[in-house]
């Protein structure tokens, strides 16, 4: 056992765990275009009064 307590404790194969593990996060697509993210500010907007930021696209 280390027996300075300022030292962090190795990992089970042996380094330093310093830095969290990578975790595979969802993105938005490189096309732009956010499904997603487009209805969820569509449905946070509809309590606010007044006219929508953006104009509704009918093709999406």
């Amino acid at each position: 056992m280390n027996s300075n307590p300022t030292t962090p404790a190795p990992s089970q194969d042996g380094r330093a765990q310093d830095e969290p593990d990578i975790t595979r996060e969802e993105s938005v697509p490189s096309d732009g275009q956010d499904h997603d993210g487009e209805k969820m500010m569509e449905e946070l907007g509809r309590d606010k009064p007044g006219q929508p930021l953006a104009p509704i696209d009918e093709k999406g």
